[in-house]
């Protein structure tokens, strides 16, 4: 009987999790006037790689920015002095949420950094272009510190609104 119990609960929190996931992975609710751009970045370490934003409806900010990898991959022999590692990342699927809330300068640019991604956009009212800068990062924890570049990914977005239902 406690095994059944323990069985149950641990494929409630299995389900749970699942779900947690996919509400991460979820497109955004829009409020009157705002728009939805997704691109997708030619990364080379993916599967596929595709940044999102929401766009304010007087077009000045931006929220909801999130890049995500499919089947990313990244192995290389990292050595520094005497130290070395080898290194083997592989993350099946990742969405990661950027910010919640960005101001665009007068000429519609944005900056977006975070850990290992920095992303670059210019934004007009129907379009933008952007830019990321991928890097491998071990864990804050660990020493030395590891930064690796992997890149600099030039992208096109485009309105996807009309695909997503209004509050």
């Amino acid at each position: 009987m406690f095994r059944v119990k323990i069985s149950v609960t641990l494929v409630l929190i299995m389900v749970l999790g699942i779900f947690s996931l996919a509400a991460c992975d979820s497109t955004p609710n829009l409020s009157e006037g705002e728009s939805y751009f997704v691109g997708d970045v030619d990364f080379g370490y993916a599967e596929s790689c595709t940044v999102s934003y929401v766009l304010s409806a007087d077009g000045a900010s931006i929220r909801d920015v999130k890049v995500s990898l499919k089947n990313y991959k990244f192995q290389d022999k990292y050595t520094s002095g005497s130290f070395s590692k080898n290194i083997n990342e592989s993350i099946s699927s990742r969405t990661s949420k950027l910010i919640s809330d960005g101001k665009l300068d007068g000429n519609g640019f944005i900056e977006v950094p975070s850990r290992e991604i920095t992303l670059r956009f210019y934004i007009t009212e129907n379009s933008a272009t952007g830019e990321m800068d991928y890097r491998y990062m071990n864990a804050q924890s660990e020493t030395p510190k590891i930064e690796i570049p992997l890149g600099t990914y030039s992208f096109v977005m485009v309105d996807k609104t009309d695909t997503l239902a209004s509050n």
